[in-house]
């Protein structure tokens, strides 16, 4: 297990949801997470929701705003936030500020090294099959049960498979029920 300094990386989006920032940690981030095309100038002054994928996500993102512009209370809450070599427990803090400003501030709890998981690497040729994966824990839906992801990869064979399935994303329903209060 990698001790983690206890860095936030951080991204704002005025009211109508446009990135207006980003802080340096959040880069380093994106770097680290085979993302080295998200920049600050590829980034800022784009919307958000071009970087949230899948509706259930987008829906849950969309109900958190709005209850956090009402409210002017922050949430805060633990995901699971992979690459294809490590497992990331981030806390996300989502802050309202004043005019519809809103903070995301998230900081890396744990981190560990694993072996590389081709599913979750993204210069791997897909087949047209889907397979959803929860946006916040991970789970896969296999068969109608969510499994962790590393169970998920046991159960449909996915360890030497040359031909993976894409990923679409959704909310699994234990996840659902940390958001219930939204809707």
């Amino acid at each position: 297990m990698n001790q983690i300094k206890p860095d936030f990386f951080i991204h704002t989006i005025d009211r109508n949801d446009i990135i207006i920032d980003l802080n340096d940690a959040w880069l380093r981030f994106a770097l680290g997470n085979d993302a080295p095309h998200l920049t600050y100038q590829a980034v800022v002054g784009r919307s958000l929701w071009a970087f949230i994928t899948g509706a259930e996500t987008h829906h849950i993102y969309r109900l958190l705003l709005k209850q956090i512009r009402q409210s002017q209370q922050r949430i805060v809450f633990t995901h699971r936030c992979d690459s294809p070599t490590l497992i990331r427990y981030v806390q996300m803090e989502i802050i309202p500020a004043a005019n519809g400003i809103v903070e995301f501030r998230n900081q890396l709890l744990l981190q560990k090294h694993r072996d590389p998981v081709p599913l979750l690497d993204p210069t791997v040729q897909r087949t047209s099959e889907l397979l959803k994966m929860c946006s916040w824990c991970n789970r896969l839906l296999c068969d109608q049960m969510w499994l962790l992801l590393e169970e998920a990869i046991n159960y449909l064979g996915l360890f030497g498979s040359s031909q993976l399935p894409q990923i679409t994303h959704g909310i699994c329903p234990a996840c659902t029920l940390l958001f219930e209060d939204l809707r």
